[in-house]
C-alpha cells in the first residue's frame, strides 16, 4: 500500500476496529498528486507494509500486523512520523500492555524522526504500542521543553534511533514534557512486524 503527502500536507492515518475487523483510514495523495482518501481492512494490505512518501500524522487502535514506513519527499522534507494521539493494540490493556495471546503488531519506521506531537490528547499521557525505528535522527517529543508536564510517555515495544531524542526536561524548579515508562515487547524477538527487520538493516540516511 503506497500513499503520498505534499509540502506541508502530511498523510493522515487512523487505525480502528469495526465489527472485529482492523481498519485503516487514510487521507493523502497518489503519485500524480490526486487526492487518495478512504479506508481499507488491515488484512487487505497485501504485504503488510504501508509506504508513505512524506510526513505522517498517526493515531488509533491497531488490529492486525502492519509496518508503516515514512520516506523523504526530498532532502529537506518528509520522512517523519507524528504520533498525534495514543496508538494502541486492540488486545492491550488500558496502559498499552499486550495481553496474553495478542497477535497485533505495529512497526514504525521513519527515515528521519518519530515524534510525539504536541496535541491536546497528548498533554495528559501518551501510550504507544509499536516497534519504533528512527533511521535518520530520533524518537522525540515536539516542544518537549515548553509548557506544563504532560504525564507519562508509555511505550510497549522497542525503540531504535540514530541519536537519542529528548522527551522532557527535569530541574529543581521546573519540569516539562514526559516521564518515561518504556517496556520491551518480548514477542518482537521471535515475530517482528512485516518487513521490520529488513528495514532495520537498511543504511541510515543523513542530511
Amino acid at each position: 500500500f503506497e500513499i503520498y503527502g505534499k509540502r506541508n500536507r502530511p498523510v493522515f492515518l487512523r487505525f480502528w476496529v469495526r465489527n472485529g475487523t482492523g481498519m485503516l483510514q487514510y487521507v493523502g495523495y497518489d503519485a500524480n498528486g490526486h487526492p487518495k482518501n478512504g479506508q481499507i481492512p488491515v488484512s487487505q494490505i497485501g504485504d503488510g507494509l504501508i509506504r508513505v512518501h512524506g510526513d505522517i500524522r498517526l493515531k488509533g487502535t491497531v488490529r492486525g500486523s502492519v509496518t508503516i514506513m515514512a520516506e523523504r519527499l526530498n532532502r529537506y522534507r518528509g520522512g517523519n512520523i507524528y504520533i498525534i494521539d495514543d496508538v494502541l493494540y486492540s488486545c492491550a490493556d488500558a496502559n498499552g500492555r499486550p495481553l496474553a495471546g495478542c497477535t497485533d503488531k505495529l512497526g514504525l519506521v521513519a527515515e528521519r524522526n518519530v515524534i510525539v506531537a504536541n496535541t491536546g490528547p497528548n498533554r495528559n499521557d501518551c501510550i504507544i504500542d509499536a516497534a519504533i525505528l528512527a533511521l535518520g535522527h530520533s524518537f522525540t517529543v515536539e516542544d518537549y521543553y515548553r509548557g506544563r508536564p504532560r504525564g507519562q510517555l508509555i511505550v510497549w515495544g522497542s525503540i531504535a534511533q540514530d541519536i537519542r531524542g529528548p522527551v522532557g526536561t527535569f530541574g529543581r524548579w521546573r519540569r516539562t514534557g514526559y516521564l518515561k515508562q518504556y517496556h520491551y515487547d518480548q514477542r518482537l524477538s521471535d515475530s517482528p512486524p512485516p518487513y521490520f527487520c529488513l528495514l532495520y538493516t537498511s543504511p541510515s540516511p543523513r542530511d
